[in-house]
């Protein structure tokens, strides 16, 4: 079984990586020092993963380059396998056995005992990973592909849910997604979340990374580009883009600047 506390721990290698990718693109080590307040010395260690930031240098860091902590921040589980159902059920095997050892009747906390918190972390992880849309990027990128009717019908049961109910707000973003019709739009979604959404993003690969996984990402995401097969994909997608951008200026729902911004979209679709 996976051992949580292995799977979440900080990949220290992956994460001086992403530092010295995002130094890089934006300022010098000696003047990103003098603003951190520490030495340059201090700033290159971080970068060779000879030393270590605290939480507080990584949350300025996420700050200044106006990205999440967790592109910054990489997990150990990010970079071994998934967590699969066999996992999650293997910890609930292992939590079922100590209750039945009897022992546990008597305390009153809804979790109560490790073996519980080890299934209960594994559990929502894994359904996690799981969801087609777990974000607004995901979100974001299908929704000209949802069916309006499905749209408005799941909207309004969701409202009231939101904040309140995530499990069942996910659940109707998955029925969305599972609903849209257009296979094609769908696989190029799919590759878009793949290689652009999910770690480690071919955005973050350079040619200084030391990262067999980013390295082997970046060959198998040039392959697929070099194959042509993304291209009746892509155009599927950007053709109900289109659609759904025509649709938005006919309901007189925005101005100009949205059509504007579908057409940005297109290009850098194109251009990616």
């Amino acid at each position: 079984m996976i051992n949580v506390h292995d799977y979440f721990a900080v990949n220290w290698e992956a994460t001086s990586d992403n530092i010295r990718a995002l130094l890089a693109q934006h300022i010098s080590h000696k003047t990103f020092a003098e603003a951190m307040c520490v030495t340059k010395r201090t700033v290159e260690n971080w970068c060779n993963n000879k030393a270590r930031p605290s939480i507080d240098y990584l949350v300025l860091m996420a700050k200044f380059f106006n990205v999440d902590l967790f592109d910054i921040l990489v997990l150990n589980g990010q970079v071994q396998k998934s967590i699969e159902e066999q996992d999650w059920r293997e910890a609930e095997e292992i939590k079922r056995k100590r209750y039945k050892q009897g022992d546990l009747n008597d305390v009153d906390y809804d979790c109560k005992c490790k073996e519980e918190f080890d299934s209960n972390i594994l559990f929502y992880e894994y359904i996690q990973s799981t969801y087609p849309i777990s974000n607004l990027s995901e979100f974001l990128l299908v929704l000209h592909l949802i069916d309006t009717d499905y749209l408005c019908d799941i909207l309004g049961r969701m409202f009231g849910n939101i904040g309140k109910n995530n499990d069942y707000v996910m659940n109707q973003l998955m029925f969305l997604y599972d609903k849209i019709s257009d296979d094609k739009a769908k696989q190029f979604v799919e590759f878009y979340k793949e290689y652009y959404l999910k770690y480690p993003s071919v955005y973050t690969i350079d040619d200084k990374t030391k990262l067999e996984l980013k390295l082997q990402k970046y060959e198998q995401y040039k392959k697929i580009l070099e194959s042509g097969v993304i291209d009746e994909m892509r155009d599927s997608y950007i053709e109900r883009l289109k659609d759904f951008g025509d649709k938005l200026l006919m309901a007189r729902i925005g101005d100009r600047g949205i059509f504007e911004g579908f057409k940005k979209m297109e290009k850098q679709l194109y251009c990616d």
